[in-house]
């Protein structure tokens, strides 16, 4: 019979794990549910990341998978689909990014568990800045305002922007964007939504677009200035 060394059954169980770890086949919600270590290995990473609507990490990809995956893909600036593709696989899995997007991730968590907590609120009129006016909201724990969300509305669209306060000096501001496909009817059937997503590190402003960091140079100063200001 042949005899194995620990250190070749260390090597051997550590290229099982590589191996069921990687990205193999898309993952979708379909009626005939998904299911296997691939699905777990998103699970955990989404509700590591604090997208715990995912629920029990149980390898069977349900409808709360599917929305703990919009979710993600919403914060990490890529098509809001539910489908986890190899690049959603590899950033949520294999955590492949650079240093600013791994910084990012690592804070993604804390906004998530903002929502969760029993926040008081404050709430400032921003009328004069579109046609059916607008308000900011800004959240607070105890004293301390974790994060501040402007709503205008308009009579083709709204206009949400959330500035989330994450370490003091980084924060990460989410604007989206509905467009109306008729004038005054909200439809999310037909509504066009778009979502841009900026984070502040180190002093630099970037975007998050494809679960990348990319520099940026839009002029959201002013924006983020106005919502800082009602914190």
């Amino acid at each position: 019979m042949k005899r194995f060394s620990i250190l070749t059954l260390l090597v051997l169980f550590a290229a099982f794990f590589a191996t069921a770890q990687n990205y193999s086949r898309l993952l979708m919600l379909k009626k005939s549910r998904m299911n296997g270590e691939d699905v777990r290995a998103v699970q955990v990473a989404l509700n590591n990341l604090g997208f715990t609507e995912v629920g029990e990490a149980d390898g069977w990809f349900g409808p709360k998978t599917e929305k703990g995956v919009k979710a993600f893909q919403k914060l990490a600036g890529f098509s809001v689909n539910g489908v986890v593709n190899k690049d959603v696989y590899d950033l949520l899995v294999k955590q492949k990014s650079g240093n600013v997007m791994q910084a990012y991730l690592n804070e993604l968590n804390q906004i998530n568990y903002y929502p969760k907590l029993d926040l008081s609120r404050k709430t400032y009129d921003y009328n004069g800045h579109s046609a059916e006016g607008g308000e900011i909201c800004v959240y607070q724990s105890d004293s301390e305002s974790l994060y501040a969300e402007m709503n205008l509305c308009g009579e083709m669209g709204k206009y949400v922007a959330t500035l989330y306060n994450v370490s003091g000096t980084n924060f990460i501001l989410v604007c989206e964007s509905t467009t109306y496909k008729s004038h005054m009817n909200p439809d999310p059937k037909t509504d066009s939504v778009e979502y841009k997503i900026y984070y502040y590190n180190s002093g630099l402003y970037f975007n998050i677009v494809n679960g990348q960091a990319v520099d940026n140079t839009d002029n959201i100063h002013d924006l983020v200035q106005e919502l800082k200001s009602r914190m």
